[in-house]
């Protein structure tokens, strides 16, 4: 017979399979959290375009925040016109590759703006900001915020741990030797 408070190998799995369960879940939607919330975009500034948006339009739900990344430099981003009520104010100044700035779109309506040294080499863009629009993730550069590999070398290192405790804990307890203690 067992005490009553005896630890048993059911009640150690029971616990320990929970803990880890309970533990694994809050990792990945802890890891999953963007700072705005919503989904993202990156548009990079590359010589004479922004991509994407240059040659089309690009397309997303209110909420999403768009990163301007400068590749390239000699940049910026004059806001032509956009809906009533929007206040981005773009990046008037030039800058250097390396530079970035987001906004969150959150107005429907269209966004129109371009680089003001590379207008007349085609650098513009549009934002069509519209319920509805897909979620980026299946476009060019447009991604659904993901699991950083950092979150994922974390949780597989804690799952592996975790897995090799539990086998060498469930070996010991069925294997382990008398319970009764020497005589």
């Amino acid at each position: 017979m067992t005490e009553q408070g005896a630890v048993t190998r059911r009640r150690f799995l029971r616990g320990a399979a929970g803990t880890a369960a309970v533990a694994g879940a809050s990792g990945v939607a802890a890891a999953q959290q963007s700072p705005s919330g919503g989904p993202s975009v990156e548009v990079d500034l590359v010589d004479y375009e922004f991509d994407p948006g240059t040659n089309s339009p690009l397309t997303i739900p209110p909420g999403t925040t768009v990163k301007f990344v400068w590749k390239t430099g000699g940049h910026n981003i004059h806001v032509d016109s956009q809906p009533s009520g929007a206040n981005w104010q773009g990046n008037e100044s030039i800058e250097n590759a390396g530079y970035s700035t987001s906004f969150t779109f959150t107005v429907e309506g269209t966004y129109h703006f371009w680089c003001v040294p590379h207008k007349s080499l085609g650098m513009v863009g549009d934002i069509q900001v519209k319920k509805g629009a897909p979620t980026p993730g299946g476009g060019s550069k447009a991604t659904v915020p993901g699991i950083p590999n950092t979150a994922k070398t974390l949780g597989l290192g804690l799952f592996l741990a975790m897995a090799t405790t539990l086998g060498l804990a469930y070996v010991l307890l069925k294997f382990g030797g008398n319970e009764d203690g020497p005589d």
